[in-house]
């Protein structure tokens, strides 16, 4: 949507895209994830969305890119939206998998490391990594090649790091 291209009516996410984030950071508006750390629709917002979908199994999970179309056709026979148009973009995805990616707001913490490098790369040594070539390899390319100085830590329930301690969010 441009100042060019008319008038029109626009939706924001702002837990799904930087500019969308900033909006709403700007103009104070909450900024909600309905979608979970594998791609599902969480609660309450999954319970509504198979109430318009009365042809899909409600038990199953409901995978965001998957169900896109069914949404949108109950919105649709709900009476709830004006219009529908699809417009095709890309996503960026895994080369690997080839599964898409999803861009999301999610809490991290970011250290600075670059005073402690030597420290980390000495206790490095006396880490048991698993698998075992993480040690000179993964972890050792990552703290030498970081441009800022910092690494950063997503913060998602409890994650296991690699010297075997668990993590917990705060």
């Amino acid at each position: 949507m441009s100042a060019e291209s008319g008038t029109g009516i626009v939706h924001i996410a702002p837990a799904y895209g930087e500019d969308d984030f900033e909006l709403a950071k700007e103009k104070l508006l909450l900024v909600v994830d309905p979608i979970d750390d594998n791609g599902y629709y969480a609660q309450p917002l999954r319970d509504w969305l198979y109430s318009l979908m009365p042809w899909r199994d409600a038990t199953a999970p409901l995978e965001c890119f998957e169900a896109n179309k069914d949404i949108a056709k109950g919105l649709e026979k709900a009476g709830i939206v004006w219009k529908i148009e699809y417009i095709r973009h890309e996503y960026p995805f895994n080369p690997r998998s080839k599964q898409r990616i999803m861009y999301r707001a999610i809490p991290s913490w970011f250290f600075d490391i670059q005073n402690s490098k030597p420290l980390m790369l000495e206790q490095n040594e006396h880490i048991n990594w698993f698998p075992p070539h993480l040690k000179h390899g993964r972890f050792q390319k990552i703290s030498n090649k970081r441009p800022t100085g910092t690494l950063a830590v997503t913060v998602s329930g409890q994650r296991l790091c690699r010297c075997g301690k668990v993590i917990t969010a705060v």
